[in-house]
């Protein structure tokens, strides 16, 4: 995944803070690698153009991804 560095930076600036002192800028830190995460994890699926009104990440044939959608 080309967006796993943000997350390894993120984690380098919590380290940081854990070990100084600062602990609410470390939990701050901590909760925007989670968001990090989240965001590279949505960025790396296809456009949702691509995936169909129902699609998710398990997507089937039927769109062309992953999952049989409802009729």
């Amino acid at each position: 995944m080309g967006r796993d560095w943000i997350i390894g930076v993120i984690d380098d600036l919590r380290r940081f803070a854990a070990l100084n002192g600062m602990d609410r800028l470390a939990v701050a830190l901590d909760e925007a690698a989670t968001v990090a995460a989240e965001e590279a994890a949505r960025h790396d699926r296809p456009p949702a153009r691509d995936r169909g009104p129902e699609c998710s990440v398990d997507c089937s044939a039927e769109c062309g991804i992953g999952h049989a959608h409802p009729r």
